[in-house]
């Protein structure tokens, strides 16, 4: 599940993940995706305790580096692939194909 760290956003996220677990026996991650730097957002704790659930991973905000990828029609990860978003991404694909 992908989550924006809004407290606004966080009681919708939360029963979302528990209509998720309920509907499927299977494993949830939950991955933070900042869109924006500079709105006040809670700390990685305070959302795990929120949502229940460990968060797998966090990538960071990149408008400008989103923008430029977009209007190249190219993923962030192909367009700047030294990028720390772009590492962020690749690790977390990483993490996941590991799952069972």
């Amino acid at each position: 599940v992908v989550v924006e760290p809004m407290i606004v956003s966080l009681s919708v996220e939360q029963d979302l993940i528990k209509e998720l677990s309920r509907q499927q026996n299977t494993h949830i991650s939950v991955v933070i995706v900042n869109r924006n730097s500079n709105t006040a957002q809670p700390a990685w704790h305070e959302i795990e305790n929120k949502l229940e659930h460990e968060i797998r991973a966090i990538i960071s905000a990149a408008p400008e580096l989103a923008l430029q990828a977009a209007e190249a029609g190219v993923p962030i990860v192909d367009f700047q692939p030294n990028s720390i978003v772009a590492s962020q991404i690749k690790k977390l694909a990483e993490d996941l194909s590991t799952l069972d």
